[in-house]
């Protein structure tokens, strides 16, 4: 009876203490933390990121088959762009980390374009015009991706959602309707 007692004191007093021995919890980093360091790193997930545009086109050439480049580079600009903006440009997007921050998302946002779709059309756009070798005209094409990109933002603002709507009763005391 008393080495039964014994044994469960200590079984209570070993599991309390092996429940104190857990790994302290990671430290959280922040949001800001993460994409901070994201933006200095040369790869992400495996996949290199370009440093500037440049660098972007010498990798797709790497990255694409010539028959493939001939093709895209065949059609014309603004097709182009439009076909291969859900399958190229979603990679392009996604392992390049338009949305949560690359060092080529910083690139792109010196040059003013900040929301992921703009910097996928930009990409796409600039690399046709660069396979084609024809002029890359980079100022027009940011002022036109930006613009459209203020225009979208005005047209959600004006036609914005009604989230909620209060009407308030005012209760009118009878000796203020009273003129002198």
């Amino acid at each position: 009876m008393i080495s039964r007692f014994i044994v469960v004191v200590l079984l209570c007093f070993f599991s309390s203490f092996l429940a104190g021995q857990t790994r302290p919890a990671k430290k959280q980093i922040s949001l800001e933390e993460q994409y901070q360091k994201r933006i200095r790193q040369q790869y992400l997930s495996g996949v290199y990121i370009p440093i500037d545009l440049a660098d972007a086109f010498a990798q797709f050439n790497q990255l694409i088959e010539k028959p493939t480049q001939d093709k895209f580079k065949s059609v014309p600009e603004g097709i182009a762009v439009k076909k291969l903006y859900f399958s190229f440009g979603r990679w392009i997007s996604y392992n390049y980390g338009f949305r949560e921050g690359s060092r080529f998302s910083v690139y792109l946002n010196q040059l003013g374009i900040y929301h992921p779709e703009d910097m996928v059309n930009f990409v796409i756009t600039t690399y046709h015009r660069n396979l084609n070798k024809s002029k890359l005209d980079v100022k027009p094409l940011l002022e036109s991706l930006i613009e459209n990109r203020e225009k979208i933002k005005l047209e959600n603002k004006l036609k914005g959602d009604v989230i909620s709507s209060e009407k308030r009763k005012v209760e009118v005391h009878p000796d203020s309707l009273k003129q002198n």
